[in-house]
């Protein structure tokens, strides 16, 4: 009988400062080659024989796996919000979209079970392959020379949409996998919602917080009403607006 991850627990930071999580087949049938989706266990030894997650090869050796993707929480608070992520082990097809990832997730991320949703992008393969992109001398001179318009000509010239997305996804893989942005990347949310509450907002408020009844005025409950009335009308647009900006 299989046991998934082989009992092991799944590891928060690897040593490419991704975490380990573990995911349904299903996201993984437009990778592996139709005449190899005969049963689970044909289909992930296909994976480990790939490098795609952890496990032992035919030939004998231990697979290699790499960071093949990015989750995301919605909403994106920030960037401790994200994380990219090596496959551990795959779950069968009976589970559905679920994934399982490492207990310290839900420190990280805030979450507090309320449904949250959590997604994924993962990095395309053709036959097995990665579709990486390598640039050549011609798009690197673009870059140095900051000569952004050539090189999205060229870029867009010389590589498929696939490798474009890919080489977009390992842009991200880098940014929150970097040593210099993990304290961002992997800080609670919360961290900074304790620091307001127990160190700035004493000091706003002063030492007399005796209650006032102000609060109970028509007058503060019409004016109160009215301010959250239109910060959840703007949340759409200011969403819209900020996508990808904790990346930035």
């Amino acid at each position: 009988m299989h046991v998934l991850n082989g009992g092991r627990k799944l590891r928060w930071k690897t040593k490419e400062n991704s975490m380990e999580i573990m995911l349904s087949l299903n996201f993984f049938r437009d990778i592996i080659p139709v005449e190899h989706q005969t049963s689970y266990s044909h289909m992930r030894q296909w994976l480990i024989d790939h490098d795609v997650i952890y496990g032992n090869k035919q030939d004998g050796s231990l697979s290699n796996p790499k960071p093949i993707g990015i989750g995301y929480r919605i909403p994106t608070q920030g960037m401790s919000s994200m994380f990219s992520f090596i496959v551990a082990d795959v779950l069968p097809s009976q589970s559905g979209d679920n994934i399982i990832v490492p207990e310290e997730f839900t420190a990280q991320t805030g979450s507090d079970f309320d449904v949250d949703k959590l997604f994924i992008a993962t990095k395309s393969f053709t036959n097995g392959v990665e579709d990486s992109m390598e640039y050549d001398d011609e798009v690197l001179s673009d870059f140095e020379n900051n000569d952004l318009q050539n090189a999205h000509y060229h870029i867009s010239s010389k590589f498929s949409t696939k490798q474009i997305r890919n080489g977009l996804i390992q842009k991200y893989i880098d940014v929150v996998s970097d040593i210099r942005t993990f304290t961002d990347a992997r800080g609670s949310i919360d961290t900074v919602t304790d620091k307001i509450k127990h160190e700035l907002l004493p000091n706003l408020r002063g030492e007399d917080e005796r209650f006032s009844g102000y609060e109970l005025l028509p007058s503060f409950q019409s004016k109160t009403k009215q301010e959250f009335m239109a910060g959840k009308d703007g949340i759409g647009p200011y969403a819209l607006n900020v996508t990808n900006l904790a990346l930035t």
